[in-house]
């Protein structure tokens, strides 16, 4: 899948019944109309929206990669107050445009510090299907990035990938943990 930068113009009441003309950025993951649902949500007690004016896509890096298996990661062993798996309800297109930015950040600062480690990993580690063939390594970083900051029983530690192993997941102590929520407007949010 691609990412999305959408671009909307929307109004909203002003105080007199004026209108005012308003233009917004989203990154939006998922198809076209993925994006534009993403954006209509975004806003849609605020603000009046109207058709896109842009939809921009670009190629994934191996950030967007990394930042897409680190959510995938999060619903898969994130529960929410029923004690379900968010996963088994929620899609990536479901986290808030405030949780992907987070993630993407963590993510591109992890991997400003491991890159050379992490493109040194042996060719299996990334060979699972799930992790796909664009940027596999970064794919299966970002699944162990997510559960090693977060302290799960699982990680780069016991991935077979010795001395890396080990220096990706002392990496990762300065890190705090993440917590993944349903709020109050459905959607997924980090804290």
């Amino acid at each position: 899948m691609n990412f999305y930068r959408v671009t909307i113009e929307c109004r909203a009441h002003g105080a007199i019944g004026e209108f005012q003309h308003k233009s917004y950025d989203v990154i939006a993951y998922g198809r076209d109309d993925a994006a534009k649902t993403a954006m209509h949500d975004a806003h849609a007690d605020a603000w009046e929206t109207r058709s896109p004016v842009s939809i921009e896509s670009r190629d994934e890096n191996e950030i967007d990669v990394m930042t897409k298996h680190y959510i995938l990661c999060a619903l898969w062993s994130s529960c929410d107050e029923f004690e379900q798996p968010l996963d088994a309800v929620y899609t990536p297109s479901d986290v808030s445009p405030d949780a992907w930015a987070d993630a993407r950040s963590a993510c591109a600062d992890f991997v400003g510090q491991a890159r050379e480690i992490i493109e040194s990993l042996p060719n299996w580690y990334g060979a699972h299907p799930d992790c796909g063939k664009k940027f596999p390594k970064y794919a299966a970083a970002g699944h162990d990035f997510w559960l090693t900051r977060n302290g799960h029983g699982a990680g780069f530690w016991d991935r077979g990938l010795n001395d890396a192993g080990g220096k990706l997941t002392d990496m990762c102590v300065g890190y705090n943990g993440v917590d993944m929520y349903v709020g109050d407007d459905g959607n997924i949010h980090a804290q």
